[in-house]
């Protein structure tokens, strides 16, 4: 059974800082063969879009073979740990508009998600993957 609240973790990005992203791989599943990158708005609720993309595909039938991840793109406001990486909502360091983090100083969002992508299309980690789409 998938989990609809998805299950936490943190990416370990490059700069050596952290990311949270929900995600439903998780044991029993067949290999996923698509995978959903759904990034979320301007309230930052990443759990919510992860769950509305559960139940997509859950109701096009595919939920199986579809791996779903949704980073959470955080600010100072949030309650983050210590190597979190974090942005704000405007300006200069906006991690909507691919902006530099205010921690690790000037790691753009843009990088963030194509870090993730290059994760993805890792075929040791992903041998059945042949589709990533961007929501």
């Amino acid at each position: 059974m998938i989990n609809p609240l998805g299950h936490l973790d943190r990416i370990i990005l490059r700069s050596g800082w952290t990311l949270p992203y929900y995600h439903n791989n998780s044991s029993g599943n067949a290999p996923a063969t698509l995978a959903v990158v759904v990034v979320h708005g301007i309230d930052r609720n990443a759990h919510d879009y992860f769950r509305s993309i559960i139940r997509a595909a859950t109701d096009l039938g595919v939920i199986t073979r579809t791996l779903i991840v949704a980073p959470h793109f955080q600010i100072e406001q949030d309650t983050r740990e210590t190597r979190d990486a974090y942005w704000t909502d405007s300006g200069g360091s906006s991690w909507k508009d691919g902006g530099g983090a205010v921690e690790p100083r000037g790691l753009s969002s843009f990088e963030v998600m194509d870090e993730l992508l290059v994760t993805l299309a890792d075929r040791n980690r992903f041998p059945t993957l042949n589709r990533a789409t961007i929501v």
